[in-house]
């Protein structure tokens, strides 16, 4: 038995509203080769948020390159019961500092837990989104039955 995969776009609250219950994803950086990080990230005022020690890795693709592309997901396995569709939210863009923290509501300085970090925003040229409209969901899913 085939089973077809067929999504559809989140619609601007859909996409916004998800983008909030959640809190993490993945940064990924382009060079050769690509590099991916799991990073948490604050939504605030339309606009994602990253928190990045100034060391490691990622900084050294960050000062090669500005361009990144940021996946928030939620597969259906990780929702209560295994009862919601299968999401995600993918910007492509640049990662740019945040200079001004105030027009964020955030203080001027850094949380104590997180000095030797600075803050950034994703500047989304792309995004896109996915919701699985299949039910099941999963093509595996009818394995679980």
């Amino acid at each position: 038995m085939t089973t077809t995969v067929t999504n559809r776009e989140l619609t601007t609250s859909e996409m916004d509203a998800f983008i909030k219950d959640n809190q993490w994803g993945s940064l990924a950086f382009t060079g050769d080769p690509p590099y991916v990080i799991p990073v948490g990230y604050m939504y605030i005022k339309g606009d994602v948020l990253l928190g990045l020690t100034s060391t490691g890795r990622k900084m050294d693709y960050f000062t090669a390159s500005h361009n990144v592309c940021y996946m928030i997901c939620k597969p259906r396995w990780q929702t209560p019961d295994y009862n919601e569709s299968c999401t995600s939210v993918i910007m492509e863009g640049e990662l740019e500092e945040v200079t001004d923290r105030a027009y964020y509501d955030l203080s001027p300085e850094p949380e104590p837990q997180f000095t030797g970090g600075a803050l950034y925003r994703i500047k989304a040229s792309k995004v896109g989104t996915r919701k699985c409209t299949t039910t099941p969901c999963e093509i595996l899913a009818a394995k679980e039955k």
